[in-house]
């Protein structure tokens, strides 16, 4: 299975049978540089309805579109959503966000959007066993670098991979991922666009995954 960071919250799966899944397209992602990597989307994953992180146009003929808590079967694919919030007060302020797990090829992939709150315990026994984590750490609109790690070590995956952090390219959140990458202490640093999963990431422990984005 390979992994790509589009940019942002915006990553692309691709399983080994051939299923491609986009989560959390933004406006403004390079469609040349995507299609060139993936001119066949098979799922789209939206967790919060707002431009950063529903960019649908491109999508909506031929991708199925998943933006609910309905679970979802797709060939050798398993999506369930379930509901949190944009921020940490139940909503009034950002409104909702969905958590994705997909369950595919023996992994646990777990998209959590734009959250912006800590889970509580109930959640994190339901949502269960994590082999990779998509986690946003940037603050502003989302859990920053401390609340970030809190979530992360919460749910106890193999790799974590951040996302949604201040950089050159995107200047509107108000962290980058330094206070969480120093918070986690295990890092690995991946000079690419994408990291190819294997069975040996099942003896990481919150392994930290510095992916380069695409865009």
């Amino acid at each position: 299975m390979l992994i790509y960071w589009i940019g942002n919250s915006c990553f692309l799966v691709q399983t080994s049978k051939g299923t491609n899944i986009l989560m959390s397209p933004f406006e403004g992602l390079d469609l040349n540089l995507l299609y060139d990597i993936c001119p066949n989307i098979d799922i789209v994953t939206i967790s919060h309805k707002v431009f950063d992180y529903s960019y649908l146009d491109p999508f909506k003929e031929k991708s199925i579109i998943i933006d609910n808590t309905k679970a979802f079967l797709f060939k050798d694919t398993k999506i369930i959503g379930y509901p949190t919030y944009n921020d940490n007060i139940c909503g009034f302020k950002r409104g909702e966000n969905i958590i994705y797990k997909i369950s595919t090829e023996d992994f646990s992939l777990c998209h959590l959007g734009g959250l912006g709150h800590i889970l509580n315990e109930g959640l994190i026994k339901e949502i269960g066993n994590i082999n990779v984590l998509f986690v946003p750490v940037g603050g502003n609109i989302t859990l920053n670098g401390n609340s970030a790690c809190t979530v992360a070590l919460s749910l106890q995956s193999n790799i974590v991979i951040p996302m949604c952090y201040k950089s050159s390219k995107c200047l509107y959140l108000s962290e980058d991922a330094s206070r969480f990458i120093i918070n986690m202490k295990n890092v690995s640093n991946i000079n690419h666009i994408s990291v190819l999963l294997d069975q040996d990431i099942l003896s990481f422990k919150n392994q930290v995954m510095l992916i380069k984005p695409l865009k």
